[in-house]
């Protein structure tokens, strides 16, 4: 998840004020494809000024001493803005930046390094998980950061004393903005064009459910890579029963741009508690999809005509039966069907199992006289 907005989270927590945060990146690319990128973290001016007013609340903003400190107004809100420039020399150097976590913020989150060095064994994930860029195209997947306040130690508790709070409202008013400036003439993109041509931007909220795909370019959409790779649905593979709850991952090398699950948006990461059947389609900024059907089923098989640890002095039938279909059924070890009569004296031990693994089983005995 990206600490960026973490940050800003955790002052929006800390003071349990409304209003408008983001953050904004800004690429100048030149024609030999080096160039400069900054990185501004966004404060809605209302609560900056509180922030700066309560000594404690100003050390969540202690790592930003070397970000110069302006003012803009954007969408009808006046932010306070803690920008930061670094030159990168080549497209590969500024990759980098974008991919890997570490380096991002050793540059533009110096708060974040320290923790970054204690857990090893951290994915280096970064704000895009896959860039192509050179001097005169971008094409990226920025990572959707819907699940960062989860990381957020005081979450629950915050939660719990606040619950007046409308935490969505809060994640639809921070924001992500990204721009990236060409020398020339951009000649295709899916983000808003500037009056010159040369600029292209998207704004991404933090409650984006999935990916968002980025392309710009001078060149035309030739210079894209193509994709045929349908996306990935993690672990449920069609067709099969689940005996509890499952968690669900969609993931795709170009970005997820859609999942429903019955039909109903959801986001890429979703869980399934209850019993049914699951129908979940997702797909790509290609075009590509994919569909999985699964079942839940936590019940396990009913069975009648006999009971556990019962005598019975007379013929008995047995019946089993299950929503989504019995798998198997054996009598002291041999496979039955429902509707088996069992009339000789002795001991019986039954087991049926549904297609989801759930088991219902009975020990009885016939001892007619």
């Amino acid at each position: 998840m990206k600490k960026v907005l973490n940050l800003l989270l955790a002052v929006i927590m800390a003071v349990t004020l409304t209003g408008c945060f983001g953050a904004n990146m800004q690429i100048q690319m030149k024609s030999d494809g080096s160039g400069v990128m900054s990185y501004s973290y966004m404060i809605d001016s209302g609560v900056n000024k509180y922030i700066m007013s309560d000594p404690e609340l100003k050390k969540e903003l202690s790592g930003l001493t070397d970000f110069k400190q302006t003012k803009e107004m954007y969408d009808d809100c006046y932010y306070v803005c803690y920008t930061k420039e670094v030159p990168f020399s080549s497209p590969k150097e500024l990759k980098k930046i974008l991919t890997d976590s570490r380096t991002f913020n050793e540059l533009f989150s110096p708060g974040s390094i320290e923790e970054d060095k204690e857990d090893t064994d951290k994915e280096n994930e970064g704000l895009f998980s896959y860039v192509d860029i050179g001097a005169d195209h971008l094409q990226a997947v920025y990572s959707s950061v819907n699940s960062s306040y989860q990381e957020i130690d005081d979450y629950n508790d915050y939660v719990n004393d606040n619950d007046f709070m409308d935490y969505q409202a809060m994640e639809n008013s921070i924001f992500m903005r990204i721009n990236i400036t060409f020398d020339k003439e951009i000649t295709y993109t899916n983000g808003s064009l500037s009056a010159d041509k040369k600029t292209a931007s998207w704004k991404i909220k933090l409650s984006e459910y999935y990916d968002t795909l980025l392309q710009a370019s001078t060149s035309g959409k030739d210079v894209f890579a193509k994709d045929t790779k349908v996306p990935d649905i993690y672990p449920v593979k069609d067709g099969k029963y689940y005996p509890g709850y499952i968690s669900i991952l969609v993931t795709d090398n170009f970005g997820v741009k859609s999942v429903t699950c019955n039909g109903k948006k959801v986001p890429a990461d979703y869980t399934v508690f209850k019993d049914g059947k699951y129908v979940i389609e997702a797909e790509d900024y290609f075009g590509n999809k994919a569909k999985k059907t699964f079942y839940i089923d936590m019940q396990s098989p009913k069975i009648s005509g006999v009971k556990n640890g019962v005598i019975y002095k007379s013929e008995r039938t047995i019946r089993f039966s299950d929503k989504y279909g019995i798998k198997s059924a054996t009598l002291n070890g041999k496979t039955i069907k429902t509707g088996k009569k069992v009339s000789k004296n002795g001991k019986y031990k039954l087991v049926v199992k549904d297609r989801a693994g759930n088991t219902t089983r009975a020990t009885f005995t016939i001892k007619k006289k």
